[in-house]
This record gives C-alpha cells, sequence and structure tokens, in this order.
C-alpha cells in the first residue's frame, strides 16, 4: 500500500486489519508520517466508523494515537482534532499490552510539543488524571520524564493544575536510585 498520494487509498471496512501485525489502514498510514493520507481516511469514513477505527489497536495494543508519538505532531493533530475532548480522553487512556497510554509513549520520546498540544484540547483538569495512569511497571507519565532526565518536568507541572505533593522517581535500570519529591502550588493561567 502506497500512502504518499491521496488517490491509492482503498478502503474497505470489511478487512480491518491489514497485515499479519494486526495493523489497520489508519495505523500504516500514521507510521509511514502520510498526513494527507490519515486526514483522508478519517474524512472519507462515517463518523461511527471512524471512533472504530481510532480505537482499535494492533496485535501490540497500540492505537494509531499510540503511533502518532513517535512520528510527529502533524499526525496527532490529525487523529485528534476532529474528535470533542471527552473521546479524546478516552482515547488517551487506552492502554496497549505494555500497559502504556500515548502519553507514557509520549513521554518516552520526548515529544512535548505532543504532550503541549494533547494538553491545549483537553484542559488541565483533564490532563492531570491521565498523567496518574501507570503502566505494567507501576509508572506514570512523570515518573518517564524524570527517568529521561527532561528538563521538561517542571513546564508540565506548570502546564497541570494540581497543587499537591508530587514524588519522581528516577530509575536507572529496575532500581530506584533517588526520590525527588516536588511541591508546588500551581498557578491558575
Amino acid at each position: 500500500i502506497r500512502f504518499d498520494t491521496v488517490d491509492s487509498i482503498e478502503i474497505s471496512m470489511y478487512r480491518p486489519n491489514l497485515s499479519f501485525d494486526g495493523n489497520t489502514i489508519l495505523h500504516h498510514a500514521t507510521r509511514s508520517s502520510a498526513e494527507g493520507s490519515v486526514s483522508a481516511i478519517l474524512s472519507h469514513l462515517h463518523p461511527e466508523w471512524q471512533l472504530s477505527l481510532l480505537a482499535r489497536k494492533n496485535n501490540d495494543g497500540n492505537t494509531a494515537l499510540h503511533l502518532a508519538t513517535s512520528v510527529d505532531l502533524a499526525i496527532t493533530k490529525v487523529l485528534v482534532n476532529g474528535i470533542d475532548a471527552a473521546l479524546c480522553k478516552e482515547l488517551l487512556q487506552v492502554q496497549n499490552h505494555g500497559g502504556d497510554t500515548v502519553l507514557h509513549k509520549v513521554a518516552r520520546t520526548g515529544k512535548l510539543f505532543i504532550f503541549n498540544h494533547l494538553s491545549h484540547k483537553l484542559g488541565k483538569q483533564s490532563m492531570s488524571s491521565l498523567l496518574r495512569i501507570k503502566n505494567s511497571h507501576d509508572n506514570t507519565f512523570m515518573h518517564l520524564m524524570a527517568e529521561q532526565n527532561s528538563l521538561f518536568v517542571g513546564e508540565v507541572l506548570r502546564s497541570i493544575q494540581d497543587a499537591e505533593k508530587l514524588t519522581l522517581y528516577l530509575r536507572f535500570g529496575s532500581s530506584r536510585c533517588s526520590i525527588w519529591t516536588i511541591y508546588t502550588s500551581f498557578e491558575s493561567s
């Protein structure tokens, strides 16, 4: 399948899995960074089928939105801009087989601009609750950001609307080497 031109797309709702790994046409177009194709796929489908395709997991449990985090912001925008905030939040709660949500993937790739876009779409309250979801290794988004020694941890903390004690673990391998406890009162923006 070629994703470089919109004309090469053929959509069959009767064959949702196009490959042995469970990837749909939307997964493939997302992974290929084919922004126009992703947009065309979603725009040619009935809204109910759009939602079904967006929520569809491949064999690793990843949705197209999980894959978009390793691609770029443009693809992420195409996937989420056409849906309301409530549905976007539902998609961000979906966990793959490793327990990772889209935000876990964002933390691993270090693409904070994707976090900022999703945060702007959902609002501070919704993002705050999503940041607490733990994966199968008991890590939250913030744990992974700290593990990456991310300089953006402070920016993330400022972007959420909690006024609570947050404990971040710096992890090196499987041992917890140090604990950062950050006390902060967030200003409303």
